[in-house]
């Protein structure tokens, strides 16, 4: 799996593997929106695209903040690996999730430990601190 990592101006916090990533968008698609991007269009379109502009940060913040809401609402068994494929799951769990996750906002969880949506948080807060730039969402050697 290819890591993923959130890049601010130049600060890179790694966030996990790409199929984590990907998990994470297909659960907001298939359990809170329906059809991709239809309820949270900076998060699905924009984020997931991989390029968030300073300008969509308050949009951004607002539209995680319902998405997590909704995520500890729901047991870590509502996650979806795939959109395409909501059945499918790996023959093994190898990805980082809390000890035992209470939520499914639990199941989202950096390889540092720290919950996926305070990674977003604060790095979502840094850009709107700078006013300009873009969050990224990059490739990063490991």
């Amino acid at each position: 799996m290819v890591t993923i990592g959130i890049n601010v101006d130049g600060i890179i916090d790694e966030v996990g593997d790409s199929g984590r990533l990907y998990a994470f968008f297909s659960t907001v698609a298939y359990r809170l929106e329906g059809t991709w991007g239809a309820k949270f269009p900076v998060v699905m379109r924009q984020l997931y695209e991989g390029r968030l502009p300073a300008a969509l940060a308050r949009q951004a913040l607002t539209e995680l903040v319902e998405i997590r809401a909704a995520f500890e609402k729901l047991g870590p068994e509502a996650l979806v690996w795939r959109f395409e494929e909501p059945e499918w799951a790996p023959p093994e769990d190898r990805h980082q999730t809390a000890a035992s996750p209470g939520n499914l906002a639990d199941c989202f969880i950096a390889p540092s430990g720290r919950k996926f949506f305070d990674l977003m948080d604060e790095a979502l807060e840094a850009l709107l601190e700078a006013g300009r730039g873009d969050l990224k969402l990059e490739k990063i050697d490991c």
